[in-house]
């Protein structure tokens, strides 16, 4: 079991981080269909990103991160984005800003501290993953050359 894990990590990362970041944008799952095929989809589009060019990979998951993490408070507090909360955007002062974050509850700051480490424990899983196919490459070069 241990070496079809380590075999297999990034991809299992990959899946935690995807249903992760479909929470964080506030798609609480009515049913286990939803959130499994929002979860399927994200996660074919993120692996075959990385597939074809990990440059693309780290731009499109940095920037997927980046949303969801900003929004995560809001999603665990109100649900999924509505329009009300896009125009409230242009509306809000920093003094508005300021005790608006002063009212959300510590649980969810720790939230998106485990939403981070998850993250950079996946950049970190991919990067391994792109040794570990080079080495594999390099080693069926050897042998059939």
């Amino acid at each position: 079991m241990s070496k079809y894990i380590s075999k297999h990590y990034f991809k299992i990362l990959l899946l935690v981080f995807s249903v992760s970041t479909i929470l964080a944008l506030g798609y609480q799952p009515h049913s286990i269909r939803h959130l499994l095929g929002k979860t399927i989809f994200l996660w074919l589009v993120l692996y075959f990103t990385y597939k074809t060019n990990k440059k693309l990979f780290y731009i499109s998951s940095s920037i997927i991160f980046i949303m969801s993490l900003l929004y995560m408070p809001q999603a665990i507090m109100l649900g999924p984005i509505s329009t009300g909360i896009l125009i409230s955007l242009f509306e809000t002062n920093t003094t508005e800003s300021i005790e608006y974050l002063s009212n959300i509850p510590s649980d969810i700051y720790f939230y998106c501290l485990l939403y981070v480490a998850l993250f950079i424990l996946l950049i970190m899983a991919s990067k391994q993953a792109s040794k570990q196919a080079t080495v594999t490459s390099l080693n069926i070069k050897i042998i059939s050359s």
